[in-house]
């Protein structure tokens, strides 16, 4: 394979993860704060109003956000790339307004179904879909511009200035549903503005849409943009649901549960954010066998690692929640154990999904994820009343594990090979000690370290793409502090 596009694409992953990394841990800094000065029965109306204002941006986003990148990353023409995100700047923005004034009009009627006090925020809701849609499709814009650095900039620095809002507003009253919203809003205003300055100069210079860059964008972008409210629904419609049978309580714990694997996830999209530019490259070029062996092994290593996550999170669960969130989300511990064995298969589901889009098969996932829809809602209605919110972590393992099989039936009829014995026998591995530990009784710190110790020497016997990244990287230079 090309030493240029290997060093091109370490270089951006490098920079995204490390810029996503020091994000993720801000969000959580803040969360663990949150949940501490916030009853628990707020946290879940404002973890509620999020799912509400990220199901807006998706609204309004015809998706134009991947097709931005798509575009962006497949011309060097700056001219076209202009028109390209005049076209898509200007149509967002239009809609993100008319969706915001249209929920103004139905939120009376809707909000109540879950919690009359979500009135109090109903005003907000309109400003933060359009702040949100903006600030999402500039994201995107770095990375069609392989601008990975800024890319990173943005976000480690709009983190941290939401964490700081977070103190900032604790010194003066206390944290109600208000208030978080109003921390949220204050955020995004400041991403923006840094945003704007680290946008390349004359971006905003030229706003003029043109027809027919908007005919071309829509034409891909209608596809992902159907894929993408299907993505909403089965990856949110838990909390609404959750909302709906149960209460805000509810809602806080699952969502408590979710945050660590909302966290690595997070992280693993600035994986996506390079993996999905660099792989329309490789299939552009008709490199497809390069570009198979980019998706296996980048899968291979990656379910090892979140494998080990999983099952460190199955050992030291009761002991995480209460690190991190307090001892009242206690009762969210088993439900995480599972969301982190269900990371594996979401990584894997999402790359192959990822890959049929790079290889422009921008419809595939729309079926993909219109079967995952309809599984993940019925399993929901059906096991919710049952289990409580953690039916809805067993509903997302049922879907997410159908959304797998079929975009591997999918990618395995364009031509390319999904190794997946490989990818799931780390998971294997995992499970299988993971019984072996509960049956056996065992509690002592030893016992979970020799645990964990057991299943990393089982990969890295297994695993030769692990040997492999270990042998790359002692022969990676080393630098003298003397030089």
């Amino acid at each position: 394979m090309d030493n240029s596009f290997i060093k091109k694409f370490l270089k951006g992953l490098a920079s995204a993860s490390f810029g996503t990394a020091a994000t993720v841990a801000f969000h959580f800094f803040s969360i663990m704060v949150m949940v501490r000065y916030t009853t628990i029965d707020d946290f879940g109306l404002y973890m509620l109003l999020l799912a509400v204002v990220h199901g807006l941006r998706v609204f309004s986003g015809l998706g134009l956000d991947l097709t931005l990148v798509k575009f962006t990353s497949a011309t060097e023409n700056a001219t076209a790339r202009q028109h390209t995100f005049a076209t898509i700047f200007v149509t967002r923005l239009v809609v993100a307004l008319a969706i915001g004034a249209l929920i103004v009009l139905l939120g009376q009627l809707i909000l109540p179904a879950f919690d009359a006090r979500l009135l109090n925020v109903l005003f907000y809701l309109p400003v933060l879909c359009v702040l949100t849609s903006i600030k999402e499709m500039i994201f995107y814009y770095f990375q069609g511009l392989y601008l990975f650095k800024k890319y990173a900039i943005a976000s480690v620095a709009s983190a941290a200035f939401k964490f700081g809002l977070i103190f900032l507003f604790l010194s003066h009253t206390s944290l109600g549903i208000v208030q978080l919203i109003e921390i949220e809003l204050i955020g995004l205003v400041g991403c923006l503005a840094l945003q704007a300055v680290l946008l390349p100069a004359g971006t905003f210079k030229r706003l003029l849409p043109s027809a027919a860059a908007l005919k071309k964008s829509l034409r891909f972008g209608v596809p992902l943009y159907l894929n993408n409210l299907l993505t909403f629904f089965y990856e949110r419609s838990s909390v609404f649901i959750i909302g709906y049978l149960l209460d805000p309580i509810s809602i806080a714990l699952y969502e408590i549960a979710a945050k660590i694997p909302d966290g690595f996830q997070r992280l693993f999209s600035s994986f996506i954010a390079v993996y999905f530019p660099s792989l329309s490259g490789l299939l552009s070029e008709g490199k497809s066998k390069a570009a198979e062996r980019i998706m296996n092994k980048s899968l291979i290593l990656l379910s090892a690692g979140v494998m080990l996550l999983a099952l460190a999170a199955f050992l030291f669960k009761d002991q995480i929640i209460v690190l991190l969130f307090s001892e009242k989300y206690l009762e969210a511990s088993l439900a995480f154990t599972v969301l982190m064995v269900n990371f594996q298969i979401i990584i894997v589901s999402y790359t192959l999904g990822y890959s049929l889009v790079s290889a422009g098969f921008a419809s595939l996932p729309v079926k993909v994820n219109s079967v995952a829809t309809v599984i993940n809602v019925i399993a929901n209605f059906a096991l919710i009343p049952i289990y409580g919110f953690i039916g809805a972590v067993y509903a997302s393992l049922v879907m997410n594990a159908s959304a797998l099989i079929l975009n591997y039936f999918y990618l395995r009829r364009y031509g390319m090979l999904p190794a997946m014995l490989r990818y799931f026998s780390p998971l294997a591995v995992a499970v299988a000690l993971m019984l072996i530990f509960q049956f056996a009784g065992l509690q002592s710190l030893a016992a979970k370290l020799a645990f964990l110790s057991l299943y990393s020497l089982s990969c890295f016997a297994f695993e030769k793409e692990l040997r492999g990244l270990f042998q790359f990287g002692a022969r990676l230079p080393r630098f003298s502090i003397h030089r």
